[in-house]
C-alpha cells in the first residue's frame, strides 16, 4: 500500500507513513470523505445567538492526520504539477480563495488515496490531469471522479 502511494510524485515517504499511521489500513475506507471524516475536515455549519450560516471545518477527528493531509496537499501543489494545474484552476477560473482551493485539493488528495488503494494501482497523472482540460459539464460524466 505504501509503494501505491509513493507513487504520487511529491509524496514523501514521511507523509505516507504518517497518513497510514492515522488513518489505518486504508481499504476500510468506502470513498474518499469517510478518510476526511476521521482527519476532522468535513464541514459543519457554526452557530450562534448572533450570527448562523457560516461554513467551517468541523476539527472533530484526528488532528495528526489532519495536518499531515494538509501538509501532504501543500507539497504536492508545490511539486506536483498535476495539483499546481489544479490549483491555478481553482484559484483563476472557479474564482476561490487559496486556502479555499487548498482545501479542495485536500478532498482530492483523500479521494485519490481511497481510489488508487482500492484499484490496486498507482497513481496514473492521465486521469487527475484531464480535469484542467475538459470543459466544466464533463467533468462529471468520468467514471469514479467526483467534486
Amino acid at each position: 500500500m505504501a509503494v501505491q502511494l509513493r507513487s504520487i510524485k511529491g509524496l514523501g515517504p514521511i507523509f505516507v507513513a504518517a497518513i497510514l499511521a492515522g488513518a489505518g489500513d486504508l481499504r476500510q475506507y468506502a470513498q474518499g470523505r469517510q478518510l476526511l471524516r476521521k482527519a476532522g475536515l468535513n464541514l459543519a455549519e457554526s452557530t450562534s445567538g448572533k450570527r448562523k450560516g457560516q461554513i467551517i471545518i468541523s476539527k472533530r477527528g484526528d488532528s495528526s492526520l489532519r495536518k499531515y493531509l494538509y501538509l501532504a496537499t501543500i507539497q504536492l501543489i508545490g511539486i506536483n504539477p498535476i495539483f499546481q494545474e489544479l490549483h491555478q484552476h481553482n484559484v483563476q477560473v472557479k474564482h476561490m480563495k487559496k486556502q479555499q482551493s487548498v482545501f479542495k485539493l485536500v478532498g482530492k488528495v483523500a479521494r485519490i488515496l481511497i481510489g488508487m488503494v482500492h484499484r490496486t494501482e498507482t497513481f496514473s497523472p492521465e486521469k487527475a490531469s484531464y480535469l484542467v482540460l475538459q470543459e466544466p459539464n464533463s467533468i462529471n460524466n468520468f467514471p469514479g471522479v467526483s467534486e
